[in-house]
């Protein structure tokens, strides 16, 4: 009788970290110019959502949505900061600034 043998080999956690890495960056990118490209024709809107997590650091998620689905821009721990209107606004501004001004029909964010 023969000894059975998994079928699945485990990538290498070098391979993780590089080859397979770069090949799922692509594809982001890929997806993520497409989508771009519908926010020059259609515009999108910049929603800024806080929020607290298990471990109690306040956070901010900044969200950009249009004609496709939303897109996940970044998250920013405000451990330290004041979350007051014009911290939020220096990130609205970073964020308008960062997918381009001409596009943004409305911005959403949450009250200080």
């Amino acid at each position: 009788m023969r000894e059975a043998r998994p079928s699945y080999v485990l990538t290498t956690e070098t391979r993780l970290r590089t080859t397979l890495l770069d090949r799922q960056y692509a594809k982001h990118t890929l997806m993520m110019d497409g989508m771009m490209a519908t926010w020059v024709s259609n515009g999108f809107s910049i929603v800024m959502d806080g929020w607290t997590e298990i471990r109690q650091h306040p956070l901010i998620n900044i969200i950009v949505t249009g004609s496709e689905d939303p897109s996940f821009r970044r998250v920013i721990d405000c451990s330290r900061k004041k979350k007051d209107v014009e911290f939020q606004f220096l990130l609205l501004k970073n964020a308008i600034e960062e997918v381009g001004p001409s596009n943004v029909v409305q911005v959403n964010t949450f009250k200080v």
